[in-house]
């Protein structure tokens, strides 16, 4: 499926993202940027950042392919928040 234009340089802001992600903190999201689970966000400002939203829906796939039983999607569900 070919790319418009738009879709290259369309771009998710931080609060979006924390919905996106199903309301995280601000500081998981930190954590998995510098762990290199999530994909760094562009500085588009002084004090604003933005992740090309190509790269969040490839993130957001990567997680649909881990095989459940697999010491990765183990270590996601002991993570989560109860």
């Amino acid at each position: 499926m070919a790319k418009s234009n738009d879709d290259r340089f369309s771009f998710i802001r931080f609060p979006e993202l924390q919905k996106i992600l199903g309301g995280v903190s601000r500081a998981k999201i930190e954590r998995d940027v510098a762990s290199g689970e999530l994909p760094a966000p562009f500085k588009l400002g002084k004090r604003m950042v933005a992740w090309k939203s190509s790269e969040i829906e490839e993130y957001l796939a990567s997680l649909q392919r881990i095989p459940e039983g697999s010491y990765k999607s183990q270590v996601r569900k002991s993570k989560r928040v109860r």
